[in-house]
């Protein structure tokens, strides 16, 4: 679930929407949250507003040192936050680490600064990639990714924000050759990238708010507490 973004949801006027990310995961063996957005108040109260209970993760994982993805940690009361060197967290990731059956924190690569992705393996589907905002490119980050799992769809920043079209499009044609199938733009993606990904049909729509399901039968968004939602693609 996308517990904070800065992508408006105007279904659900009540969610904060500052610049920032956080992603709410839940999978059978563990729940975790991706990354904190830029302040505890916006994820308290979104978190809140989703129906989502902070102290039932188990551990945390932030991508990287900016404050608008750890700027939230204080709403937290979780021992575990794992994370690549200079970040604020109690267990310093340098190599790709098993959190849970299934899950990974990737080994970080250097943008700079140094930002590792969560790598989470679904039974009967294959690998979603969570990235922060992918300071050592997209691209990188999926082929390390590849070395666990193949990867299907992406979910978060893709740091292309201000980049020419040429530039989107030689990045979706080098994430759809390394078999990625869709992508949920977040953050700091950029309109050029959506629109991009959009034309190739590889665009998962979602913002704050959204909730991301992904099983053997494919990938489905819906909007917590709207009656609106879109059909599972597989």
């Amino acid at each position: 679930m996308v517990l904070v973004d800065n992508t408006p949801n105007s279904s659900n006027p009540r969610l904060l929407n500052p610049w920032g990310l956080s992603l709410y995961v839940a999978t059978p063996s563990a729940t975790l949250l991706f990354d904190t957005g830029p302040s505890p108040d916006a994820l308290r109260r979104n978190a809140e507003v989703l129906g989502v209970d902070l102290s039932r993760v188990d551990c945390v994982v932030l991508s990287h040192c900016h404050g608008d993805h750890t700027g939230g940690l204080e709403a937290l009361g979780c021992n575990k936050v794992y994370g690549p060197p200079g970040t604020p967290a109690s267990i310093t990731v340098n190599d790709t680490l098993e959190l849970a059956e299934g899950v990974y924190a990737l080994r970080p690569l250097y943008g700079p600064p140094w930002e590792t992705a969560l790598l989470v393996n679904v039974e009967g589907y294959g690998g979603v990639l969570l990235v922060g905002c992918s300071h050592p490119g997209v691209v990188n980050l999926v082929r390390e990714a590849s070395r666990v799992a193949r990867v299907r769809l992406v979910v978060g920043g893709l740091h292309m924000l201000g980049a020419t079209r040429g530039q989107c499009e030689s990045v979706a044609t080098e994430l759809s050759r390394l078999g990625v199938e869709e992508v949920c733009a977040l953050h700091c993606s950029g309109e050029v990238m959506r629109e991009v990904l959009s034309e190739r049909g590889m665009l998962l729509d979602a913002h704050v708010g959204s909730r991301i399901t992904v099983s053997p039968n494919g990938v489905g968004v819906e909007e917590v507490g709207s009656s609106a939602g879109s059909s599972a693609k597989n």
